[in-house]
């Protein structure tokens, strides 16, 4: 281009004509794909989206679990996202195997938690076509109905999930708690509630 048409154009019009060499093609070259990229197939990407599709679903699963929780623990619906044959494990809590044991429990767990707002968080989620394993973190604030006392709940739920009938439910769930401490006092002064 000649130096007095320049001066019509505006710069970056004035730089990116001068940027490409004459006779160079002025489209960008196009990037390699890469090695996976070429080795992915129809299979492989239905695979994949099936995979996060899966996590998704889990991720919703646990979600419904919370909010159930939340809900003043809806013992039926709590019930119905576990296996006939699953295992509930709260520690101190207790253990209860089959879904109709976790009913059961549930049915008086608003009793022991008349308030919680089940925070949980940093999923890791790792799918085997119909089978998976979970790990959260929770954090909850509760009010404890022994002495109306507010306190605060931390742990890990470590769970493992099936898809069956075309649903994903829990299989296992178990949490290990890092404090459960008296809203007042904090987890360094109490991290136990009963450890005054």
């Amino acid at each position: 281009m000649k130096p007095w048409l320049r001066r019509g154009l505006p710069c970056h019009l004035v730089k990116a004509e001068q940027a490409v060499p004459s006779g160079s093609p002025t489209t960008m070259k196009q990037e390699e794909p890469t090695k996976e990229g070429e080795d992915m197939n129809a299979d492989d990407l239905a695979q994949r989206i099936q995979t996060l599709e899966s996590i998704e679903a889990i991720k919703k699963l646990k979600a419904r679990y919370c909010a159930l929780c939340d809900n003043q623990y809806d013992a039926d619906g709590i019930a119905e996202l576990f296996a006939e044959d699953a295992v509930w494990d709260g520690g101190n809590f207790g253990r209860h195997e089959g879904r109709e044991a976790i009913r059961t429990f549930f049915q008086g767990a608003a009793e022991i938690f008349p308030f919680a707002v089940h925070n949980v968080m940093n999923p890791i989620i790792e799918v085997d076509v119909d089978t998976a394993t979970g790990q959260w973190y929770l954090f909850q604030p509760c009010t404890l109905a022994k002495g109306d006392q507010a306190a605060w709940l931390a742990g890990r739920y470590e769970e493992r999930y099936e898809k069956r009938g075309g649903e994903w439910q829990f299989t296992h769930l178990s949490v290990t708690p890092f404090f459960f401490t008296p809203y007042g006092d904090g987890w360094v002064k109490t991290p136990f509630l009963g450890q005054e």
